[in-house]
């Protein structure tokens, strides 16, 4: 006769079974310590709100470790470029010119050589693997974190808003359980009886979420975004972030209209339905969720954005309450047994150590009612802090009360700084593109920056595609700031020694014009005429 137990899903093949577990229990963790003193209705609006189901957590641990591996497979590609001495940012220069703070610490500064960095990009690859896997997960959170947070700072200027949420993704992690689900982790025993956990570390991560859309709704005061709705079209125009689809959309005065409207009222609005929603139906929580995220696809499709869209694109996933998982696991069923024999496997043979755990034999619980209200405690401070930092960037001179400058210092060391400007207070109305001749020793005349073609002033039919890839791109627009002159002359050192390094004698740069062929965005009605613009001139 088969056996007619219920069978593990796919979303748990590796959780034993365990005893209720009682108040008095030593291994109770915060989804039963929060509900203590609430009415049960208060206690059941506060978990549909603010609880975040395990699954999604691990599922959010997974693709942040992606995420984390595909940006440093991106960064090695300019190590030499963006991380050594010999390339665009110094170390002398970051010190005096670029660090906003003493606080922001960095491994990198330890050495400008490209070796140095290379191992400890090979150091954080190996973290952020752990940390997908679900190994040691806290401690890898940790480090993984760290050596991040480390990169970030060592060359800030070519950092987006993706990289702030990556990195806020990890500090928050390191107060939540996200390895108690899709793990091979050696780590204590589960100790969570229901999916739903709530914590104020679930809060936070969930605020901190919704920080990203309600400040840059709250920045976004130019009349493009609230009156005129012309702002989607002036950031279409932006040739240096401009896609094909973009470039299609620009007649389309109408719908641009409808764009901006709609992603401004989602930004201001949206968060507060992908929270509250789940007090009604779960569905409508859902419904939040992969609008964002149809949201983010279709400014990825349009914008060179980066990570940007699919860090936030992964982080919302976090929002997908429990019945959504639920489902899920029902659809996947079918593959809960493969699904437990290959975890079994790979974890037998990539982490002998965590053999007793994957069996399915629980390995003593560490956690203690106290450790879990320290790090609660921790948590909801932290939120306190970021959130005063943001209400900060709406008004310095009207919150600066609230959060002393003095105070700084626990966001550049944490990392907790933050400003969600983007096409804040509009878009840039300012664009161009980039020409580079350099003169050669034959007497030959090239562009440096279409890799050696002849130079031509006409318009490139895509500018966008002219970049490298987003770094250099944010790097680009940035020193063409004449805010920062001074960081002009070591771009043209680098593409100087670059070029020289593999040409024939006859072919070396005797000098180099860097050059932007600056126009601005008319209100719905094309560019100016182009000005050229000298950046940099020298050898």
């Amino acid at each position: 006769m088969a056996d007619s137990s219920p069978q593990p899903g796919f979303f748990r093949y590796h959780r034993s079974p365990r005893p209720p577990l009682s108040s008095d229990s030593p291994n109770v963790g915060e989804s039963a310590a929060w509900r203590t003193g609430f009415h049960p209705f208060l206690a059941d609006a506060i978990r549909r709100v603010f609880g975040i189901d395990l699954r999604a957590l691990a599922v959010l641990r997974i693709g942040t470790g992606i995420l984390l591996l595909v940006d440093l497979c991106q960064r090695v590609r300019d190590l030499s470029a963006f991380y050594s001495d010999a390339g665009v940012m110094p170390r002398s220069m970051l010190i005096e010119r670029v660090t906003e703070s003493p606080w922001c610490m960095s491994f990198h500064l330890m050495s400008g050589q490209p070796t140095v960095e290379l191992a400890l990009l090979l150091a954080s690859a190996i973290c952020s693997t752990a940390l997908m896997a679900g190994f040691r997960t806290r401690l890898f959170t940790i480090l993984a974190w760290i050596f991040l947070l480390s990169l970030q700072y060592r060359n800030p200027i070519v950092l987006q808003g993706g990289d702030v949420l990556l990195r806020m993704i990890l500090f928050w992690g390191i107060f939540l359980p996200w390895g108690e689900r899709f793990s091979v982790s050696n780590d204590p025993a589960p100790v969570h009886q229901e999916e739903t956990l709530v914590s104020a570390a679930t809060a936070a991560l969930l605020l901190q979420i919704c920080f990203v859309y309600w400040f840059s709704a709250c920045l976004k005061s130019d009349p493009s975004w609230r009156r005129d709705f012309t702002a989607v079209y002036a950031a279409f125009s932006l040739d240096h972030f401009a896609k094909p689809l973009a470039k299609l959309l620009l007649p389309c005065h109408r719908v641009l209209r409808f764009l901006t409207a709609g992603s401004f009222w989602l930004e201001a609005f949206g968060p507060a339905i992908g929270l509250l929603g789940g007090v009604i139906t779960w569905r409508i929580r859902a419904a939040a969720v992969f609008a964002f995220i149809g949201f983010h696809a279709l400014m990825a499709l349009c914008l060179e954005l980066g990570l940007f869209p699919a860090v936030c694109s992964a982080a919302w996933l976090v929002f997908l309450p429990s019945q959504f998982w639920d489902w899920v696991e029902t659809r996947l069923g079918a593959f809960s047994a493969p699904s437990r024999i290959a975890a079994s496997l790979f974890g037998s043979l990539c982490f002998p150590s965590c053999r007793r755990s994957l069996a399915g034999q629980p390995l003593t619980a560490r956690r203690r009612p106290l450790q879990a209200g320290v790090k609660s405690s921790l948590a909801a401070l932290f939120l306190l802090y970021v959130f005063l930092w943001n209400l900060r960037t709406t008004d310095q001179r009207r919150f600066e009360k609230y959060l002393p400058h003095s105070l700084d210092w626990i966001g550049w060391i944490s990392g907790m700084a933050q400003v969600w400007d983007m096409f804040s207070p509009s878009p840039l109305m300012e664009g161009g593109w980039f020409v580079m001749p350099a003169q050669l020793a034959n007497g030959k005349e090239v562009d440096v920056f279409r890799n050696g073609a002849s130079v031509s002033w006409k318009k490139p039919a895509l500018v966008s595609s002219m970049y490298k890839n987003d770094r250099w791109r944010k790097y680009m627009v940035v020193i063409a700031a004449a805010a920062n002159t001074s960081l002009r002359p070591p771009l043209g050192g680098y593409l100087c020694r670059r070029w020289n390094a593999t040409h024939s004698k006859e072919e070396q740069i005797t000098t180099l014009r860097i050059i932007l062929m600056e126009q601005d965005t008319l209100p719905e009605r094309g560019y100016t005429v182009p000005r050229p613009i000298l950046l940099w001139s020298g050898r």
